[in-house]
């Protein structure tokens, strides 16, 4: 039929769509007029393109873009005055003017009230709101005041429906596209409605507020009666406008045109044949188990040679949701597990450090209260025999192998005051060219000698000096690294050399007088920052006790002014050591008791407060899981409820699910393994640079951690996982089958 131009509402050249799944065009229209201030009602089957074509004039979706054959949509206002929409800008402000939407599921927002749905159109317009029309223009189309008041969830699928209608007619639209507006209504309230549409377009009051409605149905008879022109669409194809012939057989007609002949079709004889191996039965059930759940995870594509990456990236976003929730379970867990452990670690490391890992003796309670060889030896050999500690002379024969030893040894200190000789070339020298400074005898092998370092300069100037990787117990080490005893040497402050003794260079060789005037010349091997027990000097023990006993000084070997103790787990075992050396009446210097004390309880404190952390963790991970899975597995519950009814078996039921999280859980697993990585190789430069090196402690063991974690921690998190995919199924399968396919969307 022939339209008249000044009756044009649109005028559709070249508009086609095809969709990625589909091998056909979903639409395909070379040439269509839309007569403008009708009811028009597009009609075809199912697959047609009738949605389609509502979503492109209203913008909603676009056509196929085409060099050849470009799209055009001409849109004729009241004035005639053309506009091609597809080329329009600002597309949202010429939808939100001039369409009125009607959707199928009538698509309420389910935070607001009847009446604040309808006038939303009114705000996005910002037109003026009044309530007292909104209430008469409900009341048209069969809604109350009470029923509008009320939020979607207290309102059947009709009156939901109703509301949508209202909300595409409120803000007086020049076009309403309604899909199936009346599919959820019963015939009087539909045919109702679709007259009032019909008078929206037709009043003669006011022809400037006069609108076009286009309509997709399947209800011939509605159409028959009320359209004024109808559009037949079929395999995307349309012809028309047709004038409404009111005759049933002719749409029949239209809608048949070009259809082939009902083939006739062999018969089909179906067949069931059971698998009767056991192991053909399992096979087909993980199949269908892997397919169901993978499927689930990711959507079919087109293109089945992609790779993995994009997979991924095209994960569902429910699905997306459960991986991110999983993914910080897991990460932020082995994040507080590795920083409470370094944290442990590190305090257990600073506690075997010698320059705390020791318990200094004084003195003793009794007799002449000086130090013996002897002391020092029964001291080097306690033991631990079932949770007590035991001297030398307590242990039985029998009991010999079943102990352990408690210290790593006792190290005797003997300090001195040595004259020495001042630079000779000094302005600054005293009256006799000496200065007297402290002296501290000490075994080669005192574990405290391994943290101090050797500083080196290359022209032996003070100014370029710097620490090296030498510690001095390496000064007193033969070629084939066995300690030298008595080694001829000293070890001397750098503060000592350069203020006290006024040089400017390291010297070669320091003189001292040793005893009675006596001077002795000794080489300087090695200069340090700082020596233990605050001193100037060190030489060694074997060395001093010879020249002490071959000058005659002694006839025996000296005592010592200090006895440190090291020990083999100062954590565990220093409480009990201290206790053990009180009931022998040795005065213990300081307050290394209290200190032992302070270290265990803070290790226990930290490694409390982690389990603490990590139980809140897993308990807040557990409710978002379980929330992000119900919620997942609830938006499956159509699917859910069809398998149900085709017979699924609860167990294979939860196997599915249960599949689907193992692979989501081994994503999450694979992101996160790298990226705590990461994060750990990060803290473990910042603590390296800031800590570590100055205290010459291993970063290596401070970050090491009981082999069992990682996997605990992993199969924590898929457990959680687990029982909160079980929850979400079962909250869904505690309903009979058909409400769980009535709800389901």
């Amino acid at each position: 039929m022939c339209i008249e131009k000044q009756n044009y509402l649109f005028h559709l050249k070249n508009i086609k769509k095809t969709y990625l799944t589909e091998s056909r065009a979903a639409l395909d229209v070379d040439d269509l007029i839309i007569p403008a201030n009708s009811l028009v009602a597009i009609i075809g089957y199912s697959g047609s393109g009738k949605t389609t074509l509502l979503n492109i004039l209203g913008l909603l979706d676009k056509p196929d873009e085409d060099e050849n054959n470009t799209p055009i949509i001409n849109f004729y206002d009241n004035k005639n005055n053309k506009t091609q929409i597809l080329a329009i800008p600002n597309k949202n402000k010429f939808r939100r003017s001039t369409y009125g939407f009607v959707f199928q599921e009538g698509y309420l927002l389910h935070n607001l009230t009847g009446v604040q749905n309808v006038e939303i159109p009114l705000h996005v317009n910002k037109y003026k709101i009044n309530s007292k029309n909104t209430f008469e223009l409900l009341n048209k189309i069969g809604i109350d005041e009470d029923l509008i008041k009320r939020p979607p969830s207290g309102i059947s699928g009709g009156e939901a429906q109703r509301i949508a209608i209202g909300r595409s007619i409120i803000h007086s639209p020049k076009v309403i596209l309604a899909d199936e507006p009346t599919s959820n209504l019963d015939y009087d309230i539909g045919m109702s409605v679709m007259s009032f549409y019909k008078q929206l377009c037709h009043q003669k009051e006011n022809e400037s507020e006069r609108c076009s409605v286009i309509w997709v149905t399947h209800n011939m008879h509605q159409a028959l009666k009320l359209a004024d022109y109808i559009i037949v669409l079929k395999n995307g194809k349309a012809s028309g406008p047709h004038p409404n012939p009111k005759d049933e057989e002719k749409l029949i007609e239209w809608l048949r045109q070009g259809e082939t002949k009902e083939e006739v079709h062999e018969t089909i004889n179906f067949s069931k044949e059971p698998i009767n191996s056991f192991i053909g039965k399992f096979f087909q059930l993980i199949y269908f188990i892997i397919n169901f759940a993978v499927s689930d995870i990711f959507p079919k594509s087109v293109d089945r040679k992609k790779w993995i990456l994009p997979r991924l990236i095209g994960v569902k976003n429910t699905q997306k949701l459960n991986m991110f929730s999983l993914f910080t379970v897991i990460l932020l867990t082995l994040l507080i597990f590795s920083i409470s452990f370094a944290f442990r670690n590190y305090f257990m490391l600073s506690a075997s450090d010698p320059r705390i890992n020791r318990i200094t003796l004084s003195g003793k309670n009794i007799g002449d209260n000086v130090l013996t060889e002897e002391d020092r030896k029964a001291l080097s050999g306690l033991t631990l025999h079932n949770s007590r500690i035991k001297w030398p002379d307590e242990v039985q024969t029998e009991e010999k192998n079943s102990g352990r030893r408690a210290t790593m040894g006792a190290f005797g200190v003997r300090t001195r005051t040595f004259d020495c000789y001042m630079n000779p070339n000094s302005n600054n020298s005293t009256m006799s060219g000496r200065f007297p400074l402290s002296v501290i005898a000490l075994n080669v092998e005192d574990p405290i000698l391994t943290k101090v370092p050797v500083f080196q300069s290359k022209d032996k100037t003070f100014k370029n000096i710097k620490q090296s990787r030498t510690t001095v117990n390496q000064l007193f080490l033969s070629k084939d690294g066995q300690p030298q005893h008595k080694k001829e040497g000293v070890v001397i402050s750098i503060n000592a050399l350069n203020k006290h003794l006024d040089y400017k260079k390291i010297p070669d060789k320091l003189i001292i007088d040793y005893h009675q005037a006596t001077q002795i010349e000794l080489p300087i091997l090695g200069v340090t920052d700082w020596l233990p027990n605050s001193v100037n000097i060190m030489i060694t023990e074997g060395w001093y006790i010879q020249e002490y006993i071959n000058r005659g000084i002694y006839d025996q070997q000296p005592g010592y002014e200090l006895i440190n103790i090291y020990m083999e787990d100062k954590i565990n075992d220093g409480i009990p050591v201290c206790n053990a050396i009180e009931t022998k009446n040795y005065i213990i210097s300081g307050n290394a008791k209290a200190t032992l004390i302070w270290i265990k309880n803070m290790t226990n404190v930290i490694f409390r407060f982690s389990i603490i952390g990590i139980i809140g963790i897993w308990i807040l991970a557990g409710t978002l899981l379980y929330v992000s899975y119900t919620q997942a597995i609830q938006k499956k519950q159509r699917e859910i409820g069809v398998l149900m009814a085709k017979g699924i078996s609860k167990p294979l039921l939860y196997s599915i699910f249960f599949v689907e999280i193992f692979i989501v859980w081994f994503i999450s697993m694979l992101f996160v393994i790298p990226i705590n990585k990461g994060i750990l190789f990060g803290i473990k430069k910042i603590v390296e640079t800031e800590f570590v090196l100055k205290q010459n402690m291993s970063i290596v063991k401070i970050f090491v951690m009981p082999d069992i974690l990682w996997p605990g921690v992993l199969s924590c998190t898929f457990v959680i996982a687990l029982i909160a995919v079980s929850l979400g199924v079962w909250n869904v399968l505690r309903h009979n089958i058909a409400n769980i396919l009535r709800t389901g969307n």
